[in-house]
């Protein structure tokens, strides 16, 4: 039986004759030590413990224990504070008292102490809160002088936060967009030289800005730049863009304005060079390829 399953194990492991003995002991160790714990339970008795002898014992070591004299110590207090603080008010500053004013107000000499040495390292009460700080003053002695401490309860800061960040604020100075060079577009935060190139490449190939919505237009511009744009630039009110002449335009001119493409530009001079006359720009509508709304973006830069 065993030659069998050694033949099998090199047959189908690929071991030599001592490595499938040695497979076989490895694994019968294996199963002793999984199976030993069950077969031994088997064998012992379970016990169960019973603990009403060990604490009768105890109880009555304890009994013994309290009925001898002196056995019970008596634990001083490890801070001399007495239990109850008579307190005198009386109006007071704590960053003026004295200690005698402070001692007269009841205060512990504990206390009095901290005050005092709080004060000499360059300290300063500025609330009622502050003072409520100090430590070893009792929250109950505290409830007591609080009516009587001279300060606030606590400080408004916010009016003079507000008054100093105003001051703070630089005063913005806005540009026009269209007279605006490369020095102007990189002194606003988030532009530098490679977008302030872009932004005025994409205003003359425009003709000029005639909205601040078009900013959109422009490549690359995130959130925060398009935002700086918008409100540290404007386009005066009397701008008016440079414009492409409908009856001497050449198709080049067309190609190179950013709102329309090889094919719109080619299908717009073809249908000039069938209307010679045209008499206004609004007559491109008739062109299928051109859409409502890019022939209004386009009609301020057509002449």
């Amino acid at each position: 039986m065993y030659k069998k399953l050694q033949t099998f194990i090199q047959s189908q492991m690929s071991f030599t004759s001592r490595e499938a003995n040695g497979f076989v002991v490895i694994v019968l160790l294996i199963l002793g030590c999984v199976f030993a714990p069950i077969v031994v339970g088997w064998y012992l008795p379970s016990a169960t413990y019973n603990g009403s002898k060990d604490v009768a014992m105890l109880d009555s070591l304890m009994h013994r224990l309290e009925a001898i004299p002196g056995s019970k110590k008596v634990y001083a207090s490890k801070y001399n504070i007495p239990a109850v603080v008579k307190i005198k008010p009386f109006p007071f500053d704590p960053n003026m008292a004295t200690e005698a004013d402070l001692l007269r107000l009841g205060l512990p000499q504990k206390v009095v102490s901290n005050v005092v040495k709080f004060r000499n390292k360059g300290g300063k009460f500025l609330t009622k809160k502050d003072f409520a700080k100090i430590y070893a003053l009792e929250p109950s002695v505290f409830d007591q002088l609080a009516n009587n401490i001279l300060l606030p309860d606590s400080l408004v800061r916010q009016t003079t936060f507000k008054k100093s960040f105003e001051n703070r604020i630089p005063t913005i100075k806005t540009f026009d967009i269209n007279t605006a060079d490369t020095t102007a577009l990189i002194a606003l935060r988030g532009i530098g030289s490679k977008l302030a190139n872009r932004i005025i490449k994409y205003r003359d190939g425009l003709g000029g800005i005639v909205n601040t919505g078009q900013y959109k237009e422009i490549f690359g511009l995130d959130s925060l730049s398009l935002k700086v744009l918008e409100t540290q630039t404007f386009v005066a009110n009397n701008f008016v863009p440079q414009k492409i002449r409908l009856k001497t335009c050449t198709l080049a001119q067309l190609q190179n304005h950013p709102y329309l493409n090889k094919k719109e530009a080619q299908v717009v001079f073809n249908y000039l060079q069938q209307h010679p006359m045209i008499a206004s720009p609004t007559e491109l509508q008739s062109i299928k390829i051109i859409s409502k709304e890019k022939l209004e973006k386009l009609l301020p830069y057509l002449d």
